[in-house]
């Protein structure tokens, strides 16, 4: 499991040096603590501007539903912050299609406190951003997995792009051959999003994998400014 906490601070004098401690925790059922991961960065910026910066921190947790809490604080503890959000590891050596969440990275990027975290892990570095410009290059990364020990299969991948009407802007469909499937029996799909054909607004990016009968779904929602 992963997170990727977005973080600022404003503009003024408390912007312009400082500690910053990350707590990333993660929680099962029962609410009992399995894992976590602290950080401690020290943050330098301009002393008339406001920082924003991302933090990626990795946990290793056993497949099962998890509540991941995230909590920053300025080092005195005078300025904190928190956030939960919850997850579904899947056995994915089990299953006979696993897929990933959707995960974005986008150029220009932040500053990125840990970006080596996933480098053995993902081909791109995860952003917690969900807003961005037209000329921004952001690119859309899952991964597929057929469990088991039955033959590879092909799969089939379709991606929209909904705006906030509901209307379809953006439609693709393709296929992943058995081939593409490694020794793990998992598969990388990537897809760059077409921000320089969208206006601005809010968007619903869809990408659902099939393998024969079987079906999974995955969305994020995302901004054009």
């Amino acid at each position: 499991a992963s997170a990727a906490a977005l973080a600022s601070r404003p503009p003024g004098k408390s912007a312009r040096h400082g500690q910053v401690n990350v707590l990333v925790a993660a929680f099962d059922r029962d609410g009992r603590s399995v894992n976590h991961h602290h950080q401690t960065l020290e943050i330098t910026g301009k002393e008339d501007a406001g920082l924003e910066y991302e933090v990626l921190s990795r946990l290793p947790l056993d497949p099962g539903r998890y509540e991941i809490r995230v909590a920053v604080d300025d080092g005195t503890a005078t300025e904190v912050g928190s956030v939960f959000s919850y997850v579904e590891i899947p056995d994915v050596a089990k299953a006979p299609l696993s897929v990933s969440t959707i995960v974005l990275d986008a150029l220009p990027g932040l500053v990125t406190a840990s970006e080596s975290a996933f480098k053995d892990l993902l081909p791109v570095i995860p952003t917690a951003r969900r807003e961005f410009s037209r000329t921004d290059q952001v690119r859309a990364f899952l991964r597929i997995y057929q469990g088991g020990r039955r033959e590879l299969s092909p799969v089939r991948v379709s991606v929209r792009i909904q705006d906030d009407g509901g209307r379809s802007v953006f439609e693709e469909q393709g296929e992943i051959p058995a081939t593409a499937f490694g020794t793990n029996r998992a598969a990388d799909y990537l897809r760059e999003v077409p921000l320089e054909t969208l206006r601005a607004g809010e968007y619903l990016l869809t990408i659902e994998v099939t393998e024969r009968t079987r079906t999974e779904r995955r969305d994020v929602r995302f901004t054009v400014r």
